[in-house]
């Protein structure tokens, strides 16, 4: 037996996130999805079914229960750490579709040599999340969302928040 404690990572939210989008997918498709190795996909898909992220029965998202560690629990489990000003791509309040709806002036970016924005750095959950935004805007927008619940303050989170509920399919709670 082994007596370590298994915990979810980051990568495990990036994971879960992006089968809420395409929940069928074989591991192969998913680590391409998601820019991870089949190994990690098949990894994190073992830790969302034990966090009960993810029901084993059918392998598909606990959406009620992500939802629920997304507001309460994400920015506790997996602080933002921010870095100096850097060219990146926009996230969080940065990055549509909070920027279409809230003016800033700090721009927050995940640093990459291919970035569009100059503005604070941000580590994103996950290596692989600069090239989403080209690669599978549905997971970037889902990204950007999660970054602003993690780093906003009350207005950005509950713009955050509700941009999740609907892009999740969740509504009071209840999965749609």
């Amino acid at each position: 037996m082994n007596n370590r404690q298994r915990s979810t990572r980051p990568i495990d939210v990036v994971v879960a996130l992006q089968l809420t989008i395409t929940p069928e997918a074989l591991y192969a498709t998913l680590a391409q999805s998601v820019g991870i190795s089949v190994s990690e996909a098949h990894s994190s898909v073992a830790r969302l079914k034990l966090a009960a992220l993810l029901r084993p029965e059918k392998r598909s998202i606990a959406k009620s229960s992500l939802m629920e560690f997304l507001k309460y629990g994400l920015r506790y489990a997996f602080p933002p750490q921010f870095g100096p000003q850097a060219i990146g791509v926009p996230t969080a309040h940065s990055a549509p579709p909070l920027s279409l709806r809230l003016a800033s002036s700090e721009p927050v970016v995940w640093p990459h040599v291919n970035g569009t924005l100059l503005g604070m750095s941000l580590i994103p959950l996950c290596s692989s999340a600069p090239r989403l935004a080209a690669t599978n805007p549905p997971l970037y927008e889902l990204l950007t969302l999660v970054d602003s619940l993690r780093i906003g303050q009350s207005l950005e989170r509950s713009f955050a928040e509700q941009g999740l509920f609907e892009k999740l399919g969740v509504s009071g709670g209840t999965v749609k």
